[in-house]
């Protein structure tokens, strides 16, 4: 089995382009150590319907940056959601915290007082329950992982 039986990225952004025009496939900063988060982004929007999912770094207490992105509703990556940056989550892992737009945060580590975290956004909002709550969290547990394993190297923008 290759990859391209896995996910046909290329079919994906066909049926995308047939449902609308402003849909689309696009990736920012998923080049070197980054492009290991690209794959769990993009389930994690998938299971919940977001258009735009980025794994953020917030500097302790400076203006959080989205460090890898897809962005599933522009063929031209977008560097921030497009309902804006969430506010300031300062939440402890494992927490996942749904914004008044829909927006979700989950956050995934916080070493030496960086927040890391998962940003979903552009989708209908609503409660995240059951199975994909525990899906959300499953794989944003494997974002937390991927930090750990790449250590200092994941963190340089």
């Amino acid at each position: 089995m290759s990859d391209d039986d896995v996910i046909d990225l290329e079919r994906y952004r066909t049926e995308q382009a047939r449902r609308s025009d402003e849909t689309g496939l696009s990736l920012l900063g998923a080049e070197g150590d980054h492009r290991h988060f690209a794959l769990p982004l993009w389930r994690m929007a998938t299971v919940v319907g977001a258009t735009w999912a980025g794994l953020v770094k917030a500097p302790g207490g400076r203006e959080p940056t989205a460090v890898t992105v897809v962005d599933l509703g522009s063929y031209e990556p977008r560097p921030l959601p497009p309902g804006g940056m969430p506010g300031d989550p300062h939440l402890n892992p494992p927490a996942l915290v749904e914004e008044p737009g829909g927006a979700l945060i989950i956050s995934v580590a916080r070493p030496e007082g960086d927040g890391w975290y998962v940003v979903l956004d552009g989708r209908d909002a609503g409660a995240v329950i059951g199975r994909e709550r525990e899906d959300l969290l499953f794989l944003a547990g494997e974002c937390a992982g991927l930090l750990a394993l790449l250590g200092e190297r994941a963190s340089q923008p």
